[in-house]
């Protein structure tokens, strides 16, 4: 190999560092100020508590008596979130590229949650269940180990985790999982894609490297508004593939 296919060759590598290390300054700078305007954006979820009577009396008691009882203003709280977004970036072409990228926006409540996509249709409530070995359907949730069940005669039965042998570790695994099964189809962009999985903290389990392991993720609690934007940035330079896969998962918990 001649000294100028070496030097040749030798350039291109260290143009693509270059390059690579520029990208990623720059990547990392934009993350940073997504996951701000995005936080700063998620805080209308307090201003979007519906005030209705059953509302009122929840928020008079305290948010962690009566989480179950707190009702969003879910329409408005999609416009609220998008017109502060987009007073953080006051462009129209800036904004639009951080908006068309949030495939997710989920209202996670302590029964159920529900998921809007990147057009802000919101889908049907998709409950906390655990279908026991008769094939029964338990309703859960995030509050407390309460749960309950309709028997034959579609009568609502009270209960208990107890009462399935269940302890509040696996009830929050459930939880957890039944909410990443639905973030993953919504971030599934192509047919070999697998979507994203997050990562939420399981408060309950005592295994001592997990929690280490997840200090700083946000346990599921309360009523919590959260985004997850997905941009798997693609860049060929001298028939080299770079990926600048983006993923940010952000948003407010009323507490």
């Amino acid at each position: 190999m001649s000294r100028l296919t070496i030097f040749i060759i030798s350039g291109v590598f260290i143009s693509i560092i270059i390059v690579t290390s520029a990208l990623s300054m720059g990547n990392k700078v934009f993350r940073e100020n997504l996951k701000e305007n995005i936080v700063l954006s998620s805080k209308v979820l307090k201003n979007n508590i519906s005030l209705s009577e059953k509302s009122m009396d929840s928020i008079s008691k305290g948010y962690k008596r009566k989480e179950k009882d707190i009702i969003i203003d879910e329409e408005k709280l999609l416009y609220d979130f998008n017109q502060m977004l987009y007073r953080h970036y006051l462009n129209e072409k800036n904004y639009l590229e951080v908006k068309n990228k949030l495939y997710v926006k989920a209202l996670v409540y302590p029964e159920y949650f529900i998921l809007a996509n990147v057009n802000d249709k919101w889908s049907a409530p998709y409950y906390f269940t655990y279908v026991t070995s008769d094939d029964k359907l338990i309703y859960l949730n995030t509050v407390d180990n309460n749960a309950y069940y309709f028997d034959n005669a579609d009568n609502r039965v009270d209960t208990t985790l107890d009462a399935f042998s269940l302890t509040t570790e696996e009830k929050q695994d459930i939880i957890l999982n039944k909410l990443n099964l639905y973030v993953s189809l919504y971030t599934k962009l192509t047919e070999s894609d697998k979507g994203l999985v997050i990562n939420i903290k399981n408060q309950f389990k005592e295994d001592n490297k997990y929690l280490l392991d997840m200090q700083n993720f946000n346990p599921l609690e309360n009523v919590t508004f959260f985004t997850v934007y997905v941009n798997n940035k693609k860049i060929t330079l001298w028939n080299y593939l770079l990926k600048l896969n983006t993923h940010e998962v952000v948003g407010y918990t009323i507490s």
